[in-house]
């Protein structure tokens, strides 16, 4: 039996809306950073491995989703994928590579503004939420957002420290990237 305790909020959620509505925007999300891995792969492969990453992390909050849901008897349509997700992201529309630096600012400045809704988000989730049981978990998905905005944040700071000397519209395919730190190496999730 599920017990709920009340809380001051602005709404709050029964367990089967606070999955749904997580279910379907942590699926969002993962196809974003799937689609960002894409824009990247010619352009960046550290900025490609970090997005894929990413999406990882999507995949396993909606693994955690999953099990809290079962643990709690829930029905799985509250955890259900949905039907793949397409252009979810305006700046994502389809799969544009990268092919300077000042577009992988304007993508990756787009990417932080996304995150940080999404950690909005949870935040949001997490305040609606009336099941204890539900509770640790959506802390830690906070947790994650938090930390996901800051990782996306490094990216770009990344960049904006080896940006292109030259501007895009004077360089010629002989132009080779200036070296880049990897987002990754440094970072404990």
């Amino acid at each position: 039996m599920l017990h709920y305790h009340y809380k001051k909020a602005r709404f709050v959620l029964l367990p089967e809306e606070l999955f749904f509505l997580a279910n379907a925007h942590e699926n969002r999300e993962k196809v974003r950073y799937e689609q960002l891995s894409i824009c990247f792969q010619s352009f960046d492969t550290g900025c490609t491995r970090l997005m894929k990453e990413l999406a990882r992390e999507c995949e396993a909050r909606l693994d955690k989703q999953r099990k809290a849901s079962l643990h709690l008897g829930l029905s799985s349509e509250a955890t259900a994928e949905s039907a793949p997700t397409r252009a979810v992201t305006p700046h994502v529309k389809r799969h544009i590579f990268i092919t300077h630096d000042a577009m992988a600012i304007e993508v990756i400045t787009k990417a932080i503004a996304a995150a940080e809704y999404s950690l909005r988000f949870s935040e949001y989730l997490n305040e609606a939420n009336i099941t204890p049981e539900l509770e640790g978990m959506l802390v830690t998905f906070v947790r994650q957002k938090q930390l996901e905005c800051r990782i996306v944040q490094e990216a770009l700071d990344a960049f904006n420290r080896t940006t292109w000397k030259t501007p895009p519209a004077e360089m010629d395919s002989t132009s080779n990237p200036p070296h880049r730190p990897d987002p990754l190496k440094g970072i404990d999730a």
